[in-house]
């Protein structure tokens, strides 16, 4: 089993991120994933034993929070998408692939940032940051206190594998704004098929 599980995240408003927080960003949360199944997947095809990989997304790769950055949010959709495609690709062989998409979990991702290489400059300080960003990462990282212990993940994920699920989530809490979500997106649909310029188009 594979697990592509690194993550950082870099906050503030989508005008004011620094193009050095999204390439750090990019480079752990969507690149650490194909260098990841790069590496390993020859390797399993060619043991002929099987095997799993599991993506750590998140919540925000599903519903997109303002809370956790445009960065965050934007690579953890890539991840779930990412994922999806790796196990469509991997059908029908006896190696396959889940996304975990966890809620809050008890973790030490609040402070990323101390993994940060100088290369990508140094994060925005404490200092710099707004009343209102300041409250949101507050918010956050007690969120992410009262969050689930990493070990009860863990032992969901090897459930999952077992199971072969597609999806991994932890907290049920969730699943109404997931479906919310869904319905903006049919909504959509629904616009479309009610507007005058591709109607203009029908023959």
């Amino acid at each position: 089993m594979v697990c592509n599980n690194a993550g950082v995240g870099a906050g503030g408003k989508m005008e004011q991120i620094a193009t050095a927080d999204w390439d750090w960003v990019v480079g752990v949360n969507q690149m650490a994933i194909v260098y990841g199944v790069q590496a390993f997947l020859p390797h399993i095809k060619a043991h002929g034993e099987g095997g799993h990989f599991v993506t750590t997304a998140s919540m925000a790769g599903i519903l997109p929070m303002a809370m956790v950055g445009g960065p965050y949010a934007a690579t953890k959709f890539a991840a779930l998408a990412m994922s999806e495609v790796l196990r469509e690709e991997l059908a029908g062989s006896n190696i396959s692939a889940s996304v975990l998409c966890p809620g809050f979990v008890n973790t030490n991702i609040g402070n990323s940032a101390r993994n940060r290489p100088d290369r990508f400059g140094s994060a925005r300080d404490v200092a710099q940051l707004s009343e209102q960003e300041k409250a949101g990462q507050e918010m956050l990282n007690q969120m992410l206190k009262a969050g689930l212990n990493p070990r009860v993940v863990g032992e969901l994920v090897l459930e999952a594998v077992q199971g072969d699920w597609p999806y991994i989530f932890t907290d049920q809490n969730f699943r109404g704004e997931v479906v919310k979500r869904y319905d903006n997106l049919l909504r959509g649909f629904d616009q479309s098929a009610q507007s005058h310029t591709l109607k203009a188009q029908q023959p």
